[in-house]
């Protein structure tokens, strides 16, 4: 499913982001993703399968590590997107594999958009360069209670980025 909704996904980005074209090229690359495979995910992000949700948390995560700039670029409407089903995921306290796999792909979203404390979250609101105010509310619920502990657990060396569904 990864490989249809994001082709190329397996490429890492490159290690020099200090360099403006660089930058600029990831952006124009990003930009060029379809929002409607965004949508996808979201749209499986909501499935009422558990393992269809956990699948999809981890794809989400991958693209968050992979590609950031697929997410981030413009103001990170695409990011925005999935930040309710993520957050919906995250907070699944009768599946903890489902709920586990939710905190990390939100936690590597939102730090792929640099989302990374209240205060650098987009206002709520509508429009250009804001979240939907229920997005943004979930966002910044996740990031006040569990950001710093989820992302302390992240460990480079485990296999986290391979879907265990």
């Amino acid at each position: 499913a990864r490989a249809r909704l994001c082709p190329g996904l397996g490429e890492p980005e490159p290690a020099d982001d200090d360099d403006p074209a660089t930058a600029g090229l990831a952006a124009a690359a990003a930009l060029g993703v379809p929002r409607s495979a965004v949508q996808a995910l979201a749209r499986l992000l909501a499935d009422p399968s558990s393992d269809v949700r956990a699948s999809a948390c981890n794809a989400v995560k991958r693209l968050s590590r992979l590609r950031p700039a697929v997410l981030s670029a413009g103001t990170g409407a695409l990011a925005a997107l999935l930040l309710p089903p993520l957050a919906a995921a995250a907070q699944v306290k009768q599946n903890s594999l489902l709920q586990s796999a939710g905190q990390r792909a939100l936690m590597h979203t939102l730090n792929a958009c640099g989302w990374t404390s209240g205060e650098a979250l987009p206002p709520a609101g509508g429009g250009e360069g804001r979240l939907h105010p229920e997005a943004r509310a979930a966002a910044e619920d996740f990031v006040r209670r569990f950001f710093k502990r989820v992302r302390a657990t992240e460990s480079e060396e485990e296999y986290s980025d391979e879907d265990v569904c």
